[in-house]
């Protein structure tokens, strides 16, 4: 609900006009519904980003292009994405606990 409000929000900041409105809700309804999905697919990418930026930053490091430092940057933003989406999993896969009972009954 709260990603509604948030897509309700940025609607009417962005332009007043009811056909945005309504697509940016769309938009909030389609992201609510595929949200995990989407953290796997932003992680993936920011990790393919984070590589190919290191990449282009060492490249250009030793052109000694003035752009070396730009993509430096972006490299860490796309590590750091990487790390906050890590540290945020919150999956299920932690053990359950379960208590075993016993059918037989002794009197």
């Amino acid at each position: 609900m709260l990603i509604l409000i948030i897509f309700l929000i940025l609607a009417i900041i962005y332009k007043k006009e009811i056909k945005t409105i309504i697509s940016f809700l769309f938009l909030g309804i389609v992201v609510m519904l595929l949200w995990d999905d989407l953290i796997i697919i932003a992680l993936i990418l920011s990790l393919v980003g984070f590589t190919a930026f290191l990449t282009l930053a060492i490249v250009a490091l030793i052109k000694k292009d003035k752009t070396a430092k730009y993509k430096f940057l972006v490299s860490t933003l796309c590590l750091l994405i990487v790390a906050i989406g890590i540290m945020n999993d919150d999956s299920k896969s932690q053990p359950v606990e379960q208590t075993s009972r016993s059918t037989i009954e002794s009197h």
